[in-house]
């Protein structure tokens, strides 16, 4: 199946990827981008750099995690290929599986690859595993009725894995939240609330990008207590921008020349930054920033 092909057919339920945004647990996609992506899909899903920098890498991860494996545990584990994409028999569940594992003693699970920086390591520490993937490996044993899932990770230059349980409770719970969001929403066209991701606002703008001159909508007073809590917001922000900037320039007026000041829980530097002149004038200046 190609990817035009591919994303047709993603539209037409419920995907791994977009769990944790109904379910309000991604920390980059709301419910709102879901139901646009299966309602009004604005252009055509692209490829950003970490997409495919994943891609790249799926296979020799696939080819590196059963030597690993072996090497810890003693135990073999054969990756296998998952052909197609899963359609749930009654519910409007999608599924597009990275591979497959057989292991000697659990028998036939998931296996789902993902890359991710250093800087995301702590969402690995202790045994750990990030919310959304979770939810995509729930709703994946589901779709395909098996009891286990692996997920193998290359974290920064670390290769790792976590063995994910069949959890009933939860896949209860998802099932429960996934229907209500395709008949509450997805069906009746009825959009849910964005929720202040970029990605929302990105959507926004390419739906309603061009106004209508002249336009225009009244909303009586259903969206009065929401406008004034945004100037009450804005007021606040104001506020703090200003006593943000009075620390900063009292720590600046303590330093003078220095480029560092050391307090008893943090420091502050005050560091000359070189700008190289590309299409702004050369020039130099020093950055303050507090740690």
């Amino acid at each position: 199946m190609n990817r035009k092909k591919w994303l047709k057919a993603r539209r037409k339920g419920i995907g791994g990827s977009d769990v944790a945004a109904i379910l309000g647990i991604s920390k980059y996609k709301s419910a709102f981008g879901v139901y646009v992506d299966k309602v009004s899909p604005v252009g055509e899903e692209v490829d950003n750099v970490h997409t495919r920098f994943g891609k790249w890498l799926e296979t020799p991860i696939k080819e590196e995690f059963p030597k690993r494996f072996f090497a810890e545990t003693g135990i073999k584990i054969l990756v296998k290929e998952a052909k197609g994409m899963f359609v749930h028999k009654t519910d409007p569940f999608v599924g597009t599986l990275d591979g497959l594992v057989e292991h000697e003693a659990h028998g036939e699970g998931v296996l789902e690859i993902k890359t991710a920086s250093e800087r995301q390591w702590k969402e690995w520490e202790d045994g750990d595993v990030p919310g959304e993937y979770y939810c995509q490996v729930q709703h994946y044993m589901n779709l395909s009725n098996l009891e286990f899932s692996y997920i193998v990770a290359l974290v920064g230059k670390e290769l790792l894995w976590r063995y994910i349980g069949r959890d009933e409770k939860f896949i209860k719970l998802m099932v429960e939240r996934l229907r209500a969001f395709w008949t509450n929403h997805v069906l009746a066209k009825n959009p849910p609330a964005p929720a202040g991701f970029t990605s929302d606002k990105e959507v926004l703008e390419a739906l309603y990008g061009e106004g209508k001159e002249g336009a225009v909508v009244e909303v009586g007073e259903r969206f009065t207590p929401m406008y004034d809590r945004y100037k009450e917001i804005r007021n606040q922000i104001k506020e703090l921008e200003k006593e943000e900037a009075i620390i900063k320039q009292t720590f600046m007026a303590e330093m003078k020349e220095a480029e560092t000041l050391i307090l008893p829980n943090g420091k502050a530097t005050w560091k000359t930054v070189e700008r190289k002149g590309y299409e702004v004038k050369p020039k130099s200046f020093r950055s303050f920033r507090i740690w």
